[in-house]
């Protein structure tokens, strides 16, 4: 009898949001460039990131699957990559055995001040954990 290895056996896939997706251009394609290849799609890019160079989350029309949008954006020359946008979200408080010198995240009146004055971190992360968010917003 044969078995397959843990990690060999079909994973859930991950949730992605249905109506966009992200694409990143090469460096040297100029903003026309980018607004026409979005137009001969019927797609519109909502936003540009800073931190990747050339990458834009974009909104695709309705009708188009993301696999159509994918596979659209994917065949442009002028595109490094296209992706998903998958939605990801945080479990629990971070592990970080430091994680308690982050003075800002729960004020308990450590430096003789007011306990709860400050903001509150940790509240604000077990909040963000129930909460999906894009991988890319």
């Amino acid at each position: 009898m044969l078995v397959a290895p843990p990690y060999a056996i079909a994973q859930p896939t991950a949730p992605h949001a249905p109506d966009s997706i992200l694409v990143r251009f090469r460096t040297s394609v100029s903003a026309e460039a980018k607004a026409l290849a979005h137009t001969l799609v019927g797609s519109h890019a909502y936003r540009s990131f800073q931190l990747v160079e050339g990458l834009q989350a974009v909104r695709i029309p309705p009708g188009m699957t993301v696999k159509e949008a994918l596979e659209f954006y994917r065949q442009q020359p002028d595109v490094l990559y296209a992706e998903r946008n998958w939605i990801v979200k945080t479990l629990t408080t971070p592990n970080d055995p430091r994680f308690g010198d982050l003075w800002g995240l729960h004020n308990t009146g450590q430096s003789s001040g007011t306990p709860d004055v400050r903001a509150h971190g940790l509240w604000q992360w077990s909040a963000r954990d129930r909460c999906h968010r894009s991988a890319a917003g």
